[in-house]
């Protein structure tokens, strides 16, 4: 067994290639597997959207406050160009 990790996470554990039927371990196990997740990129994309699920509620939060933030610009502008007109 060359990467402990794989096998641990059960990448290279025995499959059964739904294709032939047959079993397979090691490196074919693992490329079957990420072929049945949607490939290489599948792995990176899942990633990518685990950490964007971490970090949503900061983004919400920032969104929610950019909003009040228009909300009291829209507010005090003409206030204020009324008070300088003056």
């Amino acid at each position: 067994m060359i990467n402990h990790n794989d096998y641990y996470a059960g990448w290279t554990t025995t499959i059964i290639n739904p294709k032939t039927g047959k079993s397979c371990y090691g490196g074919a196990a693992r490329n079957l597997r990420t072929a049945q997740v949607g490939g290489a990129a599948a792995i990176y994309n899942a990633g990518a959207i685990q950490a964007m699920q971490q970090i949503q509620p900061v983004v919400d939060r920032y969104e929610a406050q950019l909003k009040e933030y228009s909300k009291l610009l829209i507010r005090l502008t003409p206030s204020k160009l009324n008070h300088i007109s003056r």
